[in-house]
């Protein structure tokens, strides 16, 4: 059934919404957008006045054009194996998170983090232990006497509220001398 406040004939414009709106739905979803946000952002590219576009209509779109989130894609690890020896030729450095970038960019893959690192435990074992090795190391910590440093730390997160926690701590001792 028609929408009778908005018209559904073509004004003087020769492409039709789904012309004009088309690249950006892709930029948005190349920017990881969420879907109601890119139907919010949408509303600024078409006019408004004689079209309408809602979060149901947007899916089926967003679907027609092949742009499936990671869950639909439903890849496995055997389906990302060439890709992954693809960019790790590319980039023999990129960790998790970069792989997770590089195939959804370079190869227009959405897979979710645990999967990647499911398949680097599987074929890239050798490189996951080597990455891990270097994160924690042991380091001596030298203070000349009591009182002869204090180490001072910010937390930000409640700054939202009005709230900014600073902690002092006097290293040598393990004291601490302000929150």
């Amino acid at each position: 059934m028609p929408n009778q406040n908005k018209q559904t004939h073509m004004h003087l414009s020769m492409y039709s919404p789904l012309e004009v709106i088309a690249p950006h739905i892709l930029r948005y979803w190349k920017a990881h957008q969420t879907d109601r946000k890119i139907v919010e952002n949408l509303q600024n590219h078409f006019d408004t006045s004689c079209y309408g576009l809602g979060y149901t209509k947007f899916r089926e779109i967003h679907n027609d054009m092949g742009l499936l989130c990671t869950h639909q894609q439903s890849h496995t690890i055997e389906s990302i194996r060439e890709a992954m020896i693809k960019l790790r030729k590319a980039y023999p450095n990129a960790g998790v998170w970069e792989m997770v970038i590089l195939l959804f960019h370079e190869k227009e893959m959405s897979v979710s983090r645990n999967l990647v690192i499911a398949y680097c435990a599987i074929y890239e074992a050798d490189l996951v232990h080597q990455r891990k090795a270097h994160c924690l190391k042991q380091r001596q910590f030298w203070a000349a006497s009591v009182n002869d440093l204090f180490a001072v730390d910010q937390h930000d997160k409640w700054l939202q509220f009005g709230l900014a926690l600073h902690t002092g701590v006097e290293p040598f001792s393990g004291h601490i001398m302000w929150i």
